[in-house]
């Protein structure tokens, strides 16, 4: 066999379903890819992501309404959900792996190295929240309790208003080095 296709072997297919589309699928892969590639995962942990990904659409599908979106558009935001449940995940557990047994000995981590403690991330995303201006600021301290539906009616603006700024937001933390949710 060559190496695609053991790969290809090795990642689970999808069950039969009405509701996984092929589009859903597509997500799934895209989004279990997309986290095996940046958190270095292997092969059976992103085979699990995708079944996880999977279970949640499927899961999720008895509160599915059709008069609010279609399948694909609720399928895409319940793995969004979980891509970002998963990754936090992810992240927390590698944060509480020590780096090497001389840090378990001195019961520090290399501030050097990638994986910082959650302080530092709060101070890093203060630091960069900063050099926001005020306006989107003020819409990245809402969307800590508030859904971005509910700061639009606030502010009186059409729900995109408040989503642009949000991409305003993200474009602006990774340029600062904030995140991990890059496309």
């Amino acid at each position: 066999m060559t190496a695609e296709t053991t790969a290809a072997a090795s990642l689970p297919s999808p069950p039969p379903s009405e509701d996984l589309s092929p589009h859903t699928i597509a997500v799934i892969n895209h989004r279990s890819d997309r986290l095996a590639k940046i958190f270095h995962l292997s092969d059976d942990d992103r085979a699990d992501i995708w079944q996880d990904m999977a279970l949640a659409v499927l899961s999720a599908m008895r509160r599915y309404n059709p008069a609010k979106a279609s399948k694909d558009t609720f399928a895409e935001r319940v793995i969004s959900m979980q891509y970002i449940k998963t990754a936090l995940r992810i992240r927390r557990d590698l944060e509480r792996e020590p780096e090497s047994a001389s840090d378990v000995i001195d019961g520090v981590v290399d501030p050097r190295s990638e994986r910082g403690n959650p302080a530092d991330a709060r101070l890093d995303l203060e630091a960069a929240l900063e050099g926001l201006p005020r306006r989107l600021r003020l819409i990245a301290e809402d969307l800590k309790t508030k859904r971005p539906g509910e700061i639009a009616a606030e502010m009186g603006v059409h729900r995109s208003t408040v989503h642009r700024a949000i991409a305003q937001i993200r474009t602006h933390l990774r340029a600062h080095g904030v995140g991990i949710f890059e496309d």
